[in-house]
């Protein structure tokens, strides 16, 4: 997750995710290719704060993996949506989803209460 710096919340999205996939065996990656990106409502990231979240492969500037000795690392970055984008994204598909958030300037950094890219 990219966000502005000296903020909790993302530490707290980072905890849940690391609980999702060690704890539950969740398989974002699997996910995230099956379905060209994967997004969550609601995720509890403070004592009354919730995000909805795209989770998608990173996607340029940001680095997208390297080769390691064991295979292929690949990095997958979670991205704050709103609720609209949400809903859109139902729709439209996630990977339509991403290409409007790069498109717009947003790419995949999170901004909490920003406005919508899509409508």
């Amino acid at each position: 997750m990219v966000a502005a710096r000296d903020q909790e919340w993302p530490l707290n999205f980072l905890q849940w995710a690391a609980n999702a996939e060690i704890g539950n065996d969740a398989g974002l990656l699997d996910r995230v290719e099956k379905y060209h990106g994967l997004t969550i409502e609601q995720i509890q990231v403070g004592p009354t704060l919730s995000i909805n979240v795209l989770i998608a492969k990173a996607q340029p500037p940001l680095p997208v993996g390297t080769t390691l000795p064991a295979g292929k690392m690949e990095m997958l970055v979670a991205t704050v949506i709103t609720d609209e984008e949400m809903r859109w994204s139902m729709t439209h598909g996630r990977d339509a989803l991403l290409v409007a958030l790069q498109k717009s300037g947003v790419g995949q950094i999170s901004t909490l209460n920003r406005k919508s890219v899509v409508h």
